[in-house]
């Protein structure tokens, strides 16, 4: 869980210069205080966001992987988002949706890679 948030803070500072790897950030009063997508990628944000909403954790990580552009860094963003999502969940959670907490970090080792970033993870 620990090595797994590290490598998100790490490429969240490396890539877009910020120190949480959430997309949208809300304030105290929970309201949001950054978070902007383009129409196309907060369609792909909002589609991996239901399917984690509705514990299809494996579907949600295999979309991204469908939609990954490797020149597109707001995918990587998202991909991000979603990693740090389901480290926040319980082993328990994450192996009775069929993620156990080895292949998250497996996930965000593969995203990584993806866009040429394997040496932080």
């Amino acid at each position: 869980m620990r090595q797994i948030e590290q490598g998100l803070v790490m490429i969240a500072r490396l890539v877009f210069r910020k120190d949480s790897p959430y997309i949208f950030v809300l304030d105290d009063q929970q309201e949001q205080i950054t978070g902007v997508l383009p129409t196309e990628t907060e369609a792909l944000y909002n589609e991996i966001q239901a399917l984690l909403a509705q514990g299809n954790y494996c579907d949600a990580e295999d979309l991204l992987f469908q939609r990954m552009d490797r020149s597109d860094l707001e995918v990587l963003e998202i991909g991000l988002d979603m990693y740090a999502w389901l480290n926040q969940r319980t082993d328990e959670d994450l192996e009775a949706h069929d993620l156990p907490r080895d292949e998250v970090y497996q996930g965000l080792k593969d995203l990584a890679g993806a866009y040429g970033l394997s040496v932080v993870m």
